[in-house]
C-alpha cells in the first residue's frame, strides 16, 4: 500500500499542510480535515442551472478562467482539452470551469465554448457572481483574485471528489502535475 503525500503552497487549510492521498486499500476516513466546496448552483453555459458539487461524477476537476484573461487562461484550456482527451475512456467525471467575470454570461460563455472548440460532453463553462466568487475562492479555498494571485488561480486546478472534497490541488500548466493529476484521480 502506496501512501502519496502533497504538500499545499496555498494557505488553504490556513497553514502549510501536508494532505494524504489514498493508494491501494487505504482509506482516509475522517474527511473534516479536508476542505469542501459549498453546495450552490450556478448557471451553465446553456443557461441551466447545474450543482458545484457534482455529486453524480466520481469526480470533477475545478478550473478557474474568463473570456479575456490572455495567456494563462489559454494555455488552461489547451491542457483541460487536453486531460478531457485522457480521460475519455472513463465517462464518471466532469471538468467545471468557472468564470471570475461576471461579464461571462452564459451566451459569452457558450460562444466562448464554440470559438475554441471545446467539447462540452464532460465540460462546463460556469457564470458567476461576485457573491459565489467571494464565497469559493476566498471563503472555501482561502485565496483571493488580487493582481498577485491571479496569474496563480488561472494555472490552478482542483480536484474535488463526490462528495465535494478537495482532493488536490495541481498546476494546470505542469505535465507532471497533470500527469500526477490523472494517477490520483483514478483512486477516487
Amino acid at each position: 500500500m502506496a501512501i502519496a503525500k502533497k504538500s499545499l503552497y496555498f494557505p488553504i487549510f490556513k497553514r502549510r499542510t501536508t494532505i494524504f492521498i489514498r493508494f491501494g486499500s487505504y482509506q482516509i476516513r475522517d474527511l473534516s480535515k479536508f476542505v469542501k466546496l459549498p453546495v450552490l448552483e450556478v448557471l451553465n453555459q446553456n443557461s441551466e442551472r447545474v450543482s458545484l458539487n457534482d455529486s453524480t461524477k466520481r469526480f470533477q476537476i475545478l478550473s478557474f478562467f474568463n473570456n479575456q484573461c490572455g495567456d494563462p487562461c489559454k494555455a488552461l484550456m489547451h491542457n483541460l482539452k487536453w486531460l478531457d482527451e485522457r480521460f475519455s475512456d472513463a465517462s464518471n467525471y466532469r471538468l467545471t470551469s468557472l468564470s471570475t467575470s461576471t461579464v461571462d454570461t452564459p451566451a459569452v460563455l457558450l460562444d466562448y465554448a464554440k470559438t475554441n472548440t471545446i467539447d462540452l460532453a464532460n465540460r462546463s463553462l460556469l457564470y458567476s457572481t461576485t457573491e459565489i466568487l467571494n464565497l469559493v475562492i476566498k471563503e472555501t479555498l482561502n485565496t483571493s483574485l488580487s493582481e498577485k494571485q491571479e496569474r496563480v488561480i488561472y494555472e490552478t486546478l482542483y480536484l474535488i471528489d463526490n462528495q465535494g472534497y478537495l482532493r488536490g490541488i495541481y498546476d494546470g500548466t505542469n505535465t507532471v502535475d497533470l500527469e500526477n493529476l490523472i494517477l490520483d484521480s483514478r483512486i477516487l
